[in-house]
């Protein structure tokens, strides 16, 4: 399908219906200005599904968007509380590269985002991420996250701490005898730590001394960040 130049009237609307097109083949649309300047009082939208997948608006000359064989639609809805600047995502495939992420300092506080990707098929990770480690939910304000794949819901929340992972779609989740068999072979170290500790007949008191140096000096260190957290939130 395509459209000349002197098919569009000036500063109007036009909605186009390609109709039904094939999954398992590449499909490339390409938007063109003959003065090189894009559509510079108008935009364009893309859409797969009913979802937005590409737009733009300030092209130059033309613009070429690619929708790859095969492919599938990940959505982020994000409202983000008061401290926009902490939150940060990435979204990786199963080689673990980044397909999309967004660093902090990328949103506005207390403001509602939709990020998009058209991404190939077999397993992916999203990862949302809050540089102080308190999420986005809910004692700096009511922000939230959903995540999406071709219209599915794949996770949502809010209340995370420091990050939240999710693999996708369901048939890359760990099955349940690989659950058990890694949660067995937990439970076996924890045991034969056990025997060890007990073969060697270590005294109370070393055991303390290792806590003393180890294991005390973090949650100090977490209860000293959060009161420091506390205090500069409650001066702006």
């Amino acid at each position: 399908m395509s459209r000349g130049t002197s098919f569009y009237g000036n500063s109007r609307t036009y909605n186009e219906d390609i109709g039904c097109v094939s999954k398992s083949a590449e499909h490339t649309f390409i938007i063109k200005d003959s003065y090189g300047d894009g559509i510079y009082y108008g935009s364009y939208e893309l859409n797969v599904d009913d979802q937005v997948v590409f737009s733009g608006s300030n092209f130059g000359y033309e613009a070429t968007n690619v929708i790859p064989a095969n492919s599938n639609i990940f959505v982020l809805d994000l409202e983000i509380d008061n401290y926009g600047g902490e939150t940060s995502w990435d979204l990786m495939d199963s080689m673990e590269n980044v397909i999309q992420s967004k660093n902090t300092y990328s949103y506005s506080s207390g403001q509602t985002y939709q990020e998009m990707a058209i991404i190939g098929s077999g397993c992916h990770t999203f990862t949302i991420r809050d540089s102080w480690g308190d999420g986005i939910c809910c004692t700096w304000g009511q922000g939230s996250y959903k995540v999406e794949y071709n219209g599915d819901l794949v996770v949502n929340g809010g209340a995370f701490g420091s990050s939240e992972s999710t693999t996708f779609p369901d048939s890359c989740q760990a099955s349940p005898a690989e659950t058990n068999e890694i949660n067995s072979n937990v439970d076996n170290k924890s045991a034969k730590i056990s025997a060890y500790l007990e073969g060697e007949e270590m005294f109370l008191e070393e055991i303390d001394q290792m806590l003393n140096e180890r294991v005390i000096p973090d949650v100090k260190a977490e209860k000293d960040k959060g009161k420091t957290k506390g205090v500069e939130k409650n001066k702006v």
